[in-house]
């Protein structure tokens, strides 16, 4: 998972799409400071993940149906606080987000505008 975070933060698949036609593109590199990540479900792995993201230094907030208390990362938790939560992944420049399910019954991606 945090393979995909990290090629998602620095544009790996649109660097690929260059390769692919021959030419280049200069992408403004990204400041972790400015990529929240949020990780839905903070059992044993949602928790090992979320630790590794912030170890990479990206803001780090995690949601899960129960309290759940990390270091270094936002936790939130229930129904009520789950707004709050997908508030907190987004960063005040992004008008939408991609939110990736983790269970692979239910593996695939949904935009949100």
């Amino acid at each position: 998972m945090c393979q995909a975070v990290i090629r998602y933060f620095r544009d790996l698949n649109a660097y690929a799409g260059d390769i692919r036609a021959g030419h280049w593109t200069y992408y403004k590199p990204r400041q972790r400071s400015d990529f929240s990540v949020g990780v839905m479900g903070l059992g044993v792995l949602g928790a090992r993940v979320a630790q590794a993201l912030q170890q990479f230094e990206f803001p780090v907030s995690g949601w899960s149906r129960s309290p759940k208390a990390l270091h270094g990362v936002r936790t939130f938790m229930g129904a009520a606080q789950l707004p709050d939560f997908l508030a907190s992944s987004l960063s005040s420049a992004q008008k939408s987000t991609t939110v990736w399910w983790s269970r692979p019954s239910q593996a695939k991606s949904r935009r949100f505008a």
